[in-house]
């Protein structure tokens, strides 16, 4: 879909990328294509939100570029792999992008194999993406407090339960993160915008976490 981006950019050109898909979800599609150099910067990017401070010809600050929105890297070259061409990963890099490595579809829902589902998704992708977030938005700003309430609450109950003992901070930060992708995936199920059982998208986040 004209949805996806491509990593093969600079970070600058990433930068207005992401302030484009403010509140949204980035897709970017073949990390391989990227220089190791442009992977590290962006990922420090696209985790603190904000782009470069840059000075006007007169010295004074220009608005610094800020967004907020999940973000989403393909390619057959792990994203870790990537950055330590340049060097060694560092922790912080590892919280922001976190390697996550496709098992193949759990459920078929009627279809006879995974490539028939696959077909199947990115044509309906092509022709619907969007419309399921608008009607998700509809219903959430229709009763926004009570919608974040129950988030907050389901996103503190995914970190208390999947974090380990003892861990540190890092580990709490990404399961907060997915632990948001499982709310989310709840509330719309609840409102009726997504097909699922109840429970289903939590437990895809708990696979998620886990791995």
């Amino acid at each position: 879909t004209g949805f996806v981006r491509s990593w093969r950019a600079t970070d600058n050109a990433l930068e207005a990328v992401a302030s484009a898909h403010c509140d949204n979800l980035l897709c970017l599609d073949e990390v391989g294509q990227a220089s190791a150099e442009v992977v590290s910067q962006t990922i420090y990017m696209l985790g603190n939100q904000s782009g470069k401070s840059r000075a006007k010809r007169d010295g004074s600050g220009r608005k610094t570029q800020e967004w907020r929105c999940l973000w989403l890297s393909t390619g057959e070259t792990e994203i870790s792999a990537k950055v330590q061409e340049k060097g060694r990963q560092h922790a912080g890099q590892e919280v922001r992008a976190i390697d996550l490595e496709f098992q193949g579809f759990q459920e078929l829902y009627g279809f006879g194999t995974a490539r028939e589902l696959a077909d199947h998704l990115k044509r309906a992708a092509a022709k619907f993406y969007g419309a399921p977030l608008r009607a998700f938005l509809e219903k959430l700003v229709a009763d926004i407090e009570g919608y974040r309430e129950l988030g907050e609450k389901r996103v503190m109950d995914f970190v208390k339960r999947m974090t380990p003992g003892g861990a540190d901070g890092q580990v709490s930060r990404v399961a907060a993160r997915v632990g948001l992708l499982g709310a989310a995936g709840e509330i719309a199920t609840k409102m009726g915008v997504m097909p699922w059982e109840e429970g289903e998208a939590t437990r895809a986040a708990e696979d998620a976490f886990e791995d």
